[in-house]
C-alpha cells in the first residue's frame, strides 16, 4: 500500500494539469481499495487473537498499521496537487488568450475582457477548490454565463478552453472521503484485536489511542464527522455522499446489508467491515468447462 501511495505521490513532480491530478487520486483510491480488503481480517504482532487464527504469513506490525492511518489522514500532499492542477489549468487560459489576442485586430480587446475574465474564475476555482468541504466548494464555484447569438464571438477563448473543474475538485473530495473510510477501517480492526474481537461502541472510543480524532466528512456541510453504524451482522462506516444528505440516520433507515447494494451508486458512500455481507467478487470472462466442440451451419465438407 505505502508503494502505491508513493506512486500516486511522484505524479506531484511538474503537476500543471488536472488530468495528473485526476490520475493521482485515482491510484490513491487504488490503495484505499485495497486498505478497505485488507483491513476486515488484517493480523498484527502481539493483538489479543487466538493463535490459530494467525494466518501462514507474517501479519502487520502495530507500527505499520499506525504509520497507514497516519499516511490516509494527510490529506495536505492532496489538497496542494489540486491547487497546482487548477492553477495550471489557470495559466494554460491565460496562455491561449494572449495568442489568440495576438491573431487578431478589431476583437482584440473583446478577446482581451474575455481571458481576464476567466483569470478572475480561475481564481474562483481556486477558492473552491481550497474549501475544506464539498458542499461549501459548491457555492464558491463560479456561475457559467450563457452567451449566445453573434456575442459569441467575443467569448471564443472561454468558450473554447473554459474547464468543467468543479468535477476534479468533487473527485478530490472523494477520494480523501475514500482514504478517510480506509483509515477508519483499520483503526475499527486494531480496537476490535485489542478487545476480544468486539469492534467499538462509537468512533468517540477509537481516541486518542487508534486515531487523533474522528475524521471528519468531506461531503457534510459544518465540519461533521464520518459516521458508524456498529450492526453484528452489517457494520459499516460511511459518509453522507454527494447529496450531503445523511441516508444511513434517517427515520427509515438505508443499510447496505444485502449484498446488491453497490457502494458506488448507493445513497451514502460506506465501506463494510466485514467479509460476511460484502459481494463475491465479479468474475469477468468465466472459464468454461468441457466445452462443446464448434461445429459450422455448412454439413458439407470444405473444398480440397
Amino acid at each position: 500500500i505505502r508503494d502505491i501511495q508513493a506512486i500516486a505521490a511522484g505524479l506531484d513532480d511538474g503537476n500543471m494539469f488536472a488530468i495528473t491530478h485526476l490520475v493521482r487520486i485515482g491510484i490513491e483510491v487504488l490503495a484505499a481499495d485495497a486498505v478497505a480488503e485488507l483491513a476486515r481480517d488484517l493480523q498484527v504482532v502481539g493483538a489479543m487473537v487466538d493463535a490459530t487464527t494467525q494466518p501462514a504469513h507474517a501479519p502487520a506490525s502495530r507500527e505499520q498499521v499506525r504509520e497507514l492511518i497516519a499516511s490516509l489522514l494527510d490529506d495536505g500532499p492532496r489538497r496542494a496537487s489540486l491547487q497546482a492542477a487548477l492553477q495550471g489549468e489557470r495559466a494554460e487560459q491565460v496562455d491561449v488568450g494572449i495568442n489568440v489576442a495576438g491573431r487578431t485586430w478589431i476583437v482584440r480587446p473583446s478577446i482581451q475582457l474575455d481571458t481576464l475574465g476567466l483569470i478572475k474564475e480561475g481564481q474562483q476555482i481556486m477558492t473552491a477548490g481550497a474549501a475544506p468541504d464539498w458542499p461549501t466548494a459548491r457555492k464558491l464555484l463560479p456561475v457559467t454565463p450563457t452567451i449566445d447569438g453573434p456575442r459569441r464571438a467575443a467569448h471564443v477563448v472561454s468558450e473554447s478552453v473554459r474547464p468543467a473543474l468543479s468535477r476534479a475538485i468533487s473527485n478530490s473530495h472523494r477520494a480523501t472521503t475514500q482514504s478517510r473510510l480506509a483509515a477508519l477501517a483499520l483503526a475499527i480492526r486494531l480496537y476490535q484485536l485489542d478487545h476480544d474481537a468486539q469492534r467499538p461502541p462509537t468512533l468517540e472510543a477509537l481516541v486518542p489511542d487508534y486515531l487523533p480524532a474522528v475524521p471528519l466528512d468531506p461531503y457534510a456541510a459544518g465540519g461533521k464527522p464520518l459516521g458508524y453504524v456498529p450492526d453484528r451482522v452489517a457494520p459499516y462506516v460511511y459518509s453522507v455522499g454527494e447529496n450531503g444528505i445523511d441516508d444511513s440516520a434517517r427515520a427509515s433507515a438505508w443499510r447496505p446489508d444485502e449484498k446488491t447494494i453497490d457502494p458506488l451508486t448507493a445513497p451514502d458512500l460506506f465501506l463494510r467491515l466485514t467479509k460476511e455481507n460484502a459481494p463475491a467478487p465479479q468474475v469477468i470472462d468465466p472459464p468454461v468447462e468441457n466445452p462443446e466442440p464448434t461445429t459450422t451451419s455448412n454439413s458439407e465438407p470444405p473444398p480440397k
